[in-house]
C-alpha cells in the first residue's frame, strides 16, 4: 500500500478497509480516508509508554481486548524477565543506528533507547532529548566510544560497511567486532511493535551472553511466535 513514509490512498481503499492505521508522520492522509467514510487511527508509539497504550488502543479498535491483553502480559513479563537478568550487572555503552546511515543515531525520546535500556546496555546518545533519528559525527562516536554498535535491520547498508569506514577504525566496538545488524527476516524486532520484546531478549543474549543463552532466546521466540502468530519459525527466519 506503500512505504513507511507514504501511503496509496487508492490501493488501500480498494481493499475496502474496516479501519486504517497510520503513523503520526502520515496523518496528513487521514482527510483522505475520512472522505471516504473510512475510519483511521493515527499513532506515534514511538517510546515504551506510548506503545503499550497503542497496542491496547488497537486492541479496542478491533474487538480483540483479551487478546490484546495477553499479548501485552507477555510483552511485560518477558521484559520484566530481561530487566531481572541485567539488574546487577555492569551495562555495556551501545550505539545505535537508523536504517538510513550509520551516522544517523536514536535519541532518549525514541523506543531503542528503552529497548537498549532493558536489554542491560547503557545508550551513548541518551543526552541527545529532543526529536528522534540524530545525525552525528565521527568524532562524537569516538569520544562516545561504545563497546557494541547495532544497526537496524533494514538498514541501506552492512557491517562490513561499518568495519570498513577508517573513520571509525579507533572505536572500540569496530576494532572487537562488536558491530551487528539487528536480526529477524519475518518482521523488524528494533521497532515499537509486539515482537520488539524478541529484540529485547536478543539483545539481552548478545550483551550479556553469561545470564542468558541463544538456546533459552530461540525456545522463547519459537514460543511467542506459535501462542500469537499461530506459526512455527526457523532459526534462519528468525534472521540467527
Amino acid at each position: 500500500m506503500g512505504t513507511s513514509k507514504e501511503i496509496n490512498v487508492e490501493e488501500t481503499a480498494a481493499t475496502e478497509p474496516g479501519l486504517v492505521v497510520l503513523p503520526l508522520r502520515l496523518k496528513d492522509s487521514t482527510p483522505s480516508f475520512e472522505e471516504l467514510n473510512i475510519p483511521v487511527l493515527v499513532v506515534n508509539p514511538e517510546t515504551q509508554e506510548d506503545f503499550e497504550a497503542c497496542l491496547a488502543l488497537l486492541a479496542q479498535a478491533t474487538g480483540t481486548e483479551e487478546r490484546g491483553a495477553a499479548l501485552l502480559s507477555c510483552y511485560h513479563e518477558k521484559m520484566q524477565e530481561a530487566r531481572e537478568l541485567v539488574k546487577d550487572l555492569e551495562r555495556p555503552s551501545v550505539y545505535f543506528s537508523s536504517s538510513s546511515d550509520y551516522f544517523s543515531t536514536c535519541t532518549a525520546s525514541m523506543y531503542q533507547n528503552d529497548l537498549i535500556g532493558a536489554a542491560g546496555g547503557r545508550n551513548v546518545s541518551e543526552s541527545l532529548e529532543d526529536g528522534y533519528w540524530k545525525v552525528v559525527s565521527p568524532e562524537e562516536i569516538l569520544e562516545w566510544n561504545p563497546q557494541y554498535m547495532f544497526f537496524t535491520a533494514d538498514a541501506e547498508y552492512s557491517r562490513e560497511d561499518i568495519l570498513a569506514d577508517e573513520a571509525l577504525s579507533a572505536v572500540d566496538a569496530v576494532k572487537n567486532g562488536n558491530v551487528f545488524r539487528f536480526p529477524s527476516v519475518i518482521e523488524a524486532w528494533d521497532y515499537p511493535t509486539p515482537s520488539s520484546v524478541l529484540g529485547v531478549l536478543w539483545l539481552t543474549h548478545m550483551l550479556h551472553p553469561e545470564v542468558y543463552s541463544m538456546e533459552q532466546y530461540l525456545e522463547e521466540a519459537g514460543d511467542f511466535y506459535s501462542e500469537f502468530f499461530g506459526i512455527s519459525v526457523t532459526d534462519q527466519q528468525l534472521g540467527v
